[in-house]
């Protein structure tokens, strides 16, 4: 083996290092978000959520969805559909989005703030943080009567074996 070979390989890593790759994590975003939306999803409070972050002309933006639930139907507890109706139909608008009845009877929530320039991981994880403290009320109201609804089917399931335990119906007493 001849010295340029040695030489060679550290060569032409050096070129592709500085070719190729944007040099820092805010060069990444910014080319990441500029090639189109940079989408990523997570959970809080043991709910799914999807965020997208745009760039259009010179400013972006973060949307938030949230899927919190599904409306119980009313023979699994009525007081918990009857609650999250009421909830639904108050038109809440808060500071940073709006919950809605989707498809299928979803309990979505929908929401976006601006992000400050140059696109940063902080800077992204700030804005959705800044949505889901002005939702977090607002989700422990509808985690509370979705909760209840499933708790419902286990009550009800009991309080038929205790029925069916105690009660005998073919005796007249009963």
């Amino acid at each position: 083996m001849t010295s340029s070979a040695i030489s060679s390989p550290p060569d032409a890593i050096a070129n592709f290092e500085t070719a190729a790759a944007p040099a820092t994590a805010v060069d990444r975003i910014e080319a990441a978000v500029s090639a189109g939306p940079l989408k990523f999803g997570f959970r809080y409070l043991d709910k799914s959520f999807r965020a997208t972050v745009t760039r259009d002309e010179g400013r972006a933006r973060l949307m938030l969805h949230g899927h919190l639930g599904d409306l119980p139907f009313t023979a699994q507890s009525a007081p918990a559909r009857a609650g999250l109706l009421r909830l639904m139909r108050s038109k809440y608008k808060g500071p940073a989005g709006r919950f809605e009845l989707g498809p299928n009877q979803a309990v979505l929530v929908h929401g976006d703030c601006g992000l400050e320039l140059p696109l940063s991981a902080a800077g992204i994880v700030a804005g959705a943080v800044e949505i889901l403290i002005a939702w977090r009320d607002r989700i422990g109201e509808i985690a509370a009567h979705l909760n209840e609804a499933a708790a419902a089917p286990a009550s009800a399931e009991s309080s038929a074996s205790e029925w069916s335990e105690t009660a005998d119906p073919i005796s007249p007493e009963s």
